[in-house]
């Protein structure tokens, strides 16, 4: 069986992984969004995995019968654009 490969990581810093940001005006433009959304969902943002930001969890069963963990919502910095 498989497991889900992004995991919350607290141990993570968003601030690290925002900084990182290559283009200075999607760092800018991300770290708005983060804000934003952090307003919106009233959840602290934490790492999923290596590149998504998350807000919020929630727990729900594979077909398999496994529980899996996962942000409610998030965004994450491609090359090109948020998403």
């Amino acid at each position: 069986k498989s497991e889900n490969k992004t995991k919350k990581d607290e141990s993570a810093s968003v601030s690290d992984y925002l900084a990182a940001i290559a283009d200075e005006t999607q760092r800018e433009d991300a770290a708005q969004v983060v804000q934003m959304m952090k307003e919106v969902t009233k959840e602290d943002a934490v790492m999923w995995g290596a590149s998504i930001v998350g807000f919020g969890e929630y727990s729900y069963t594979t077909k398999s019968g496994r529980s899996e963990k996962c942000c409610l919502t998030g965004v994450s910095a491609r090359k090109v654009s948020l998403v």
